[in-house]
């Protein structure tokens, strides 16, 4: 192998020495450009290649190349500048090497914007650290130091101190031109104070803004409740006098050149107060209104019930005693310049006390010309000055009642009373019915009575009131000792001894119903079944189913009276020797105590269910449908008799009469319908329907009543 490479190398040596010499080429050389720092653009690019003298022409910026802070200024031979300077289109001899041109930067000017606070006197001015070429723009700062002037406002920046300047508000731009300082601009301002202008209560309102001369100003409200005693607020003024300019709230004013103080105003108030003037009751109405002068006031009405007795409201005066202006409810005035004081006025009232004669048929009624009222009260009750009188009537005049049916209060003539709040009308009494349940019994069969004692013969037992019958205390019955049957048909009481007649026997009490035994057959009366008992003096007589008994040793053994035969004795009479029986077929009369009898008397057809003797008349009560009546004799033998009936027109309201009772020349009947009777002895009747009545007993004024189903009736 080395032997082969040196055979190569002689032939290349061989191969040289015989090939012809020529000259070598003349070297070229190149112009670069260098940015030089550069930050844009590109650098221009020279693609010639050059001989040693030969020219080249040195290049602009076409690609415009630019550096920060500095300005293009051409093309230099060194870095720092300080070299051969070329500008575009310049020839340029090169050497023999390549040539660098450098961009050659020139430093551009710079220049600062300095902020003046120009006199402020609080903060700081901002600071604008910024270096500025000539001709950059310049954003203006706020005021970020928050730079302020007593007195004054900050409206942005001015080039001059003066304000005579350019102005620019924060943010604005500029153009930089050799450098600026801007002032800070200061514009007057003027505050609003709110003042309280001799309140007595409250505070003020704050307006804390602070006004340029022009601006628009909202005045405040009374936000802190100002008060003052005696005024009501009405806005604001400029003047404490309230004669300057008036504001209300959120009324608007332009600010002028000075500071404002807006004073309030205030307005006198006048109050409505109002009095009872010497009422007795309720409360006075309360206005809490405050009023102005020249306000219109509406006068409250009596809302809070104000009375005084003995007097009625009548509306509102101006002065207590009523000689001022008078104001009703509603009515309306206006305020004058002092408060008001509206007194309650009362009218007396008077009332009358009338008489009313109440039915009477004949007689005046007396007449009271007084005026009675709290300042004279007294009544002093009339007499039946006037004759009064009824014809129809049982009892006759018999006081006055404030009801006419006798339910209210009663007076008789002398009596006094004091009036009361109205007027009063006193009603003639002519007796008044009262409505009874004895026991809870509603078939009532007869009746005893003696002041308050009354005694009434029932269905359901004997029943006694002391009380007038208002109550019921006590009751017999066959649950009581001795008693003979719960059916009692009738009862006497006298002298503290009780007889009642009843189908079972009669009973008898000798202490006032302490205790009871019965009397029968056994004992000497005709029948047990006792239909009828009357007493005179010591006699007591039984009618029985068969007969008629009589005992004068208190009911301890009865006698009867054979003479007179096996007759049902409806009712008896007895006076001395004579005795008058009622039976179901006529009246038999004996004038020796029972020895001999008449002959049945029959003045009318039906049974005789009662007998009373007065004076020289005998009364009966005849029941029989269409041919019964009363029958009246002229003596006292029964020879000559008078029938009343209803069918002949008499008024008895029926001809089936129950019972009779005399008193002077007082008839009184009970019916199959009612109650009848006759004030002048059974000529004229009157009737009353009642239902079915049994009996009548009369005590003094009293009259009772019983019936077979609706209990006891008393006219009082």
């Amino acid at each position: 192998m080395r032997t082969r490479l040196v055979i190569l190398g002689l032939a290349l040596l061989l191969a040289s020495c015989t090939a012809p010499v020529s000259a070598p080429p003349a070297p070229t050389y190149t112009v670069t450009y260098d940015a030089n720092g550069a930050i844009a653009g590109t650098v221009p690019v020279d693609t010639g290649r050059y001989h040693a003298g030969e020219i080249a022409t040195v290049l602009g910026n076409p690609g415009g190349l630019s550096r920060s802070g500095a300005t293009f200024n051409g093309w230099d031979t060194t870095t720092l500048g300080d070299g051969t300077l070329y500008t575009q289109g310049q020839p340029l001899t090169l050497g023999s090497a390549d040539i660098v041109l450098y961009a050659k930067w020139t430093t551009n000017p710079t220049y600062t914007v300095i902020y003046d606070g120009n006199s402020n006197t609080g903060g700081s001015v901002p600071v604008d650290s910024t270096s500025y070429e000539q001709s950059q723009t310049v954003t203006v700062l706020g005021n970020t130091g928050t730079l302020s002037r007593t007195g004054y406002a900050f409206v942005g920046w001015n080039t001059q101190s003066d304000g005579l300047g350019t102005t620019y508000p924060p943010g604005a731009t500029f153009a930089m031109n050799n450098g600026a300082t801007l002032f800070a601009k200061w514009a007057p301002v003027y505050t609003v104070t709110y003042s309280g202008n001799s309140n007595t209560g409250g505070s003020v309102p704050v307006d804390s803004n602070q006004y340029q001369q022009g601006a628009t100003i909202t005045v405040l409200a009374n936000t802190g409740s100002l008060t003052r005693t005696g005024f009501v607020f009405v806005g604001w003024n400029t003047l404490s006098s309230g004669l300057g300019t008036t504001y209300q709230p959120s009324a608007t004013f332009s600010m002028g050149s000075s500071a404002v103080t807006l004073y309030a105003k205030w307005a006198p108030i006048y109050t409505v107060t109002y009095s009872g003037n010497t009422s007795t009751g309720g409360t006075v109405p309360v206005d809490s209104t405050q009023y102005q002068q020249g306000a219109t006031v509406t006068v409250r009405g009596n809302t809070g019930s104000l009375v005084k007795t003995g007097y009625t409201f009548d509306g509102w005066n101006t002065q207590a005693n009523g000689s001022g202006t008078p104001y009703a409810a509603n009515a309306t005035f206006a305020m004058g310049s002092a408060n008001v004081t509206l007194y309650a006025q009362w009218t007396l009232n008077t009332y009358t006390v009338t008489y009313n004669s109440n039915g009477a048929t004949s007689g005046s009624v007396p007449v009271d010309g007084n005026a009675y009222s709290v300042l004279n009260p007294t009544v002093t009750v009339a007499s039946n000055t006037g004759t009064l009188a009824k014809n129809n009537s049982l009892i006759g005049f018999d006081g006055w009642n404030t009801a006419a049916d006798g339910s209210g209060t009663s007076y008789s003539g002398g009596q006094t009373f004091t009036i009361g709040s109205a007027n009063v009308t006193l009603y003639a009494q002519w007796g008044t019915w009262t409505h009874l349940i004895p026991g809870g019994s509603y078939a009532v069969n007869g009746i005893f009575a003696s002041g308050s004692i009354v005694l009434a013969a029932t269905d359901s037992g004997l029943f006694q009131s002391s009380t007038g019958g208002s109550t019921w205390t006590t009751s017999y019955t066959t649950s009581t000792t001795g008693f003979p049957s719960n059916t009692v048909r009738n009862v006497i009481y006298g002298s503290s001894e009780m007889y009642v007649a009843t189908p079972s026997g009669l009973g008898v009490s000798v202490n006032s119903g302490g205790t009871w035994a019965t009397r029968t057959t056994s004992n000497g009366l005709a029948n047990n079944n006792v239909f009828s008992v009357f007493r005179d003096n010591t006699t007591i007589y039984a009618g029985t189913l068969t007969g008629l008994s009589y005992s004068t040793n208190s009911g301890s053994s009865w006698t009867t009276l054979t003479a007179l035969g096996s007759v049902k004795v409806n009712s008896v009479w007895a006076s001395g020797s004579s005795i008058y029986a009622a039976t179901d077929t006529g009246l038999y009369i004996s004038t020796n105590s029972g020895a001999n009898w008449s002959s049945a008397i029959q003045p009318a057809t039906g049974y005789v269910n009662g007998v009373w003797v007065s004076g020289t008349h005998i009364y009966l009560a005849i029941g029989q449908a269409s041919s019964g009546g009363v029958a009246i004799s002229t003596d006292l033998t029964g020879s000559s008799w008078n029938v009343r009936k209803n069918s002949t027109g008499s008024n008895l309201g029926t001809d089936v009469i129950t019972g009779i009772y005399v008193s002077g020349s007082k008839v009184y009947a009970s019916t199959a319908l009612g109650f009848a009777f006759s004030l002048d002895t059974g000529s004229t009747w009157y009737n009353t329907s009642l239902g079915t009545t049994t009996g009548v007993f009369v005590d003094g004024t009293t009259v009772y009543v019983p019936t077979s189903g609706s209990g006891l009736y008393v006219l009082k």
